[in-house]
């Protein structure tokens, strides 16, 4: 079965919603936004986001910036990014803008169908579906569109994937056998197995997510005659609870489910058929007490939703770091926003322009009106290297040169911190393998601060780079 895409009328809404694979919900937060895709009557899908408190709706983007539509939001799991599928006449590929529609960025640019995309919970990463080779395949890439890699290679169609919460597991829905099941694999690709057993060929698994808890699949399972939607929860491959829905001529099944933000008892929201000629609307369904809830009701379609993440934590990969206590104090301090609107790229290695910056917000540093370097001019961070040069905390690496743009090594990240808070000279020789380093001194004077405890086996590692999450550390131990 080859998944259909909404084209052009509600009469089209209706024969897709019956073959395609729903686009993957997320993690939602209290009173975030619910992004969908809104048909007007007779017109192409827009990516559209609807507050369930104040009842707001707005349209992110337009028919004239996608005259084929655009289908299948997701959000970041910051809440800060949407990404989504944007139709061509013959192809689709996947887009990503901000929360408010502004900054529309193409990721993918292939005469394929790439769409179905979904964030990691990291915020890294994109994992998407394509029928670059025949069959739909799940491929992913990083958020910008590079660094792509093929996850699956069955000659059956695997599609609709969704990342586990603790970033470990991909799940999705794959044909592998005479009807559609869960499968799951590892966000490379290995270890996939199938997570549920249809052995008739009467219902079928169309799709899938998790819950916050990471433990336990939200399903949707489907008759082949579309005339029931379960909604099946349980554990990865344990005992399902199986929730029915016999349709009436009002009612026409769930597509999209979202978990609830509490792993007790959740909302799984999906689009419905409407009742009084709306079409399909939005609906949720409370696991807890069972209940059934119209969310909207408003004329032309509104399908496919995804509700917007609130984190405990504005920097979402942070949670995956063992720098995590470190971050969180760094950005607490104002030291640091992240690398991007929702993350801190913690394995990333620091440049000198960005140890510069760090150094000027955690510590008083007078204005200068001297510009000691050259390459710096007009870039970012200049005010501070200028600040930390008058400091006497930076020479630069060469002759009126400061090289913002190369990374921070160990060594020179002990130079850094000796400096600018003063530490004072020690006769104690605190690692092996510093003894030819010019920066010695320094890192014996961090080490008897309590600073660094080296990086292992009694060795300190001078000449590798210095992470932004070991940035985080050595700057809480300095300064806290």
């Amino acid at each position: 079965m080859r998944r259909l895409i909404f084209l052009a009328s509600l009469s089209s809404v209706l024969v897709a919603t019956l073959a395609i694979a729903p686009v993957q919900a997320g993690f939602p937060g209290a009173d975030g936004l619910i992004a969908y895709t809104e048909f007007p009557f007779g017109g192409n899908g827009v990516i559209a986001t609807f507050d369930p408190t104040t009842k707001e709706r707005k349209a992110l983007t337009t028919s004239a910036q996608s005259p084929h539509g655009d289908y299948e939001p997701a959000w970041s799991p910051g809440g800060a990014f949407i990404v989504f599928t944007r139709l061509s006449a013959t192809s689709a590929d996947v887009w990503r803008m901000d929360a408010d529609g502004s900054n529309q960025k193409r990721l993918t640019t292939h005469s394929a169908w790439d769409d179905n995309p979904a964030f990691s919970p990291g915020g890294s990463r994109i994992v998407f579906s394509t029928d670059r080779n025949g069959q739909f395949d799940l491929y992913s890439m990083d958020i910008d569109g590079g660094s792509v890699r093929r996850l699956t290679t069955s000659s059956a169609d695997d599609f609709a994937p969704v990342w586990s919460p603790d970033n470990d597991r991909i799940a999705f829905v794959s044909g592998r056998r005479a009807n559609y099941e869960i499968y799951t694999m590892k966000p490379d690709g290995s270890g996939q197995k199938r997570v549920t057993d249809n052995d008739d060929t009467v219902f079928q698994d169309v799709y899938v997510d998790y819950h916050p808890d990471g433990d336990t699949l939200v399903i949707m399972r489907v008759s082949s005659s579309v005339t029931d939607y379960n909604i099946v929860v349980g554990p990865e491959g344990g005992d399902y609870v199986i929730h029915k829905f016999e349709t009436t001529e009002a009612e026409l099944g769930g597509a999209v489910f979202a978990p609830a933000s509490t792993p007790s008892a959740g909302l799984i929201l999906f689009h419905q058929w409407g009742v009084a000629g709306n079409y399909f609307d939005l609906a949720q369904f409370d696991l807890g007490d069972g209940t059934l809830t119209d969310v909207t009701t408003f004329a032309g379609a509104e399908v496919y939703p995804d509700w917007q993440p609130i984190p405990d934590f504005p920097l979402v990969d942070a949670r995956f770091s063992t720098f995590e206590a470190d971050i969180e104090w760094v950005y607490a301090e104002g030291i640091t926003v992240g690398c991007s609107a929702e993350r801190y790229c913690t394995g990333d290695p620091v440049t000198r322009a960005q140890m510069a910056i760090f150094l000027d917000r955690a510590l008083p540093l007078p204005d200068t009106t001297t510009d000691y370097y050259t390459d710096d001019n007009g870039k970012t961070g200049e005010a501070a290297i200028n600040r930390l040069a008058a400091a006497g905390i930076t020479g630069g690496c060469a002759p009126n040169k400061y090289c913002p743009t190369a990374p921070v090594t160990r060594g020179q990240m002990a130079a850094f911190l000796s400096r600018a808070l003063d530490l004072p000279p020690t006769n104690v020789d605190h690692f092996t393998d510093d003894e030819t380093s010019t920066f010695e001194p320094y890192i014996n004077r961090v080490a008897a601060a309590g600073i660094t405890g080296g990086c292992g086996g009694g060795k300190y590692c001078p000449l590798r780079n210095v992470t932004r999450g070991e940035m985080a550390a050595f700057l809480r131990r300095a300064l806290e």
